[in-house]
């Protein structure tokens, strides 16, 4: 981070750290934790945050919205993703029919007038996914409209 942090500055860009699920064969991997991460950014340039994958978070067993609180106000960008339910082997879902509470974030996102960007993640149903992901696209546009 002393290497990287004074190029944020210089350039005025931002960095952020995307997790993957806690490999517990490997426990020197923790970026899979929002709480560690929001540590090793707290004394760090604003610009410096995650890079946050609810799918990943949500396989190692923590909330979405929990770990977006974790994270307040250093959320660079999020990897949006509905899972089934919490946990290992869970595929993903269509925004609005899973455990993820996906309008919970949107509301999370808004509340940290969060002003990054979103990618829709959807690993399932790979030959025929794109009216899913029309459908999920179509699930944040109808909680925009809702939640003005």
């Amino acid at each position: 981070m002393d290497t990287f942090e004074p190029l944020v500055k210089e350039f005025d860009i931002r960095v952020a750290f995307h997790n993957h699920a806690q490999q517990p064969k490997n426990p020197a991997y923790q970026v899979w934790d929002p709480k560690w991460v929001a540590d090793l950014v707290r004394n760090r340039d604003s610009r410096i945050g995650a890079c946050a994958d609810i799918g990943h978070w949500q396989t190692s067993g923590i909330r979405a919205v929990d770990g977006l609180r974790m994270l307040e106000g250093r959320v660079i960008s999020l990897h949006a993703k509905e899972r089934a339910q919490l946990g290992h082997g869970q595929r993903d879902m269509i925004f609005g029919t899973g455990s993820t509470d996906m309008g919970g974030v949107l509301a999370e996102l808004r509340r940290q007038k969060f002003d990054g960007n979103i990618s829709c993640e959807y690993e399932f149903n790979w030959d025929h996914s794109v009216p899913d992901v029309a459908q999920c696209i179509g699930f944040v546009r109808g909680w925009s409209a809702n939640n003005r």
